[in-house]
């Protein structure tokens, strides 16, 4: 932690919970890539939710090398 960043300030781009974790998880803005709102309940009908096309900030971490997890809430979409 001695040679790591400290932040003391933050944002987020959105009013919804979902739609804010996108835009933290992939660092673009999630209107530009159609994940504007909260997806709604699991159905055959809902393809709402993160889409698989979209890089995350995991998979680049990953092929720098580095090991990543995911802890806490998902709330992207029902989607594979």
């Amino acid at each position: 932690a001695h040679g790591g960043v400290r932040a003391t300030c933050g944002y987020v781009s959105g009013p919804y919970c979902s739609p804010t974790r996108a835009g933290f998880l992939t660092g673009r803005y999630q209107q530009r890539f159609g994940h504007e709102f909260n997806p709604g309940g699991p159905s055959a009908e809902n393809s709402a939710g993160l889409s698989l096309e979209q890089t995350t900030l995991a998979t680049r971490l990953q092929g720098a090398g580095y090991a990543t997890a995911l802890v806490g809430k998902w709330h992207l979409g029902y989607r594979p």
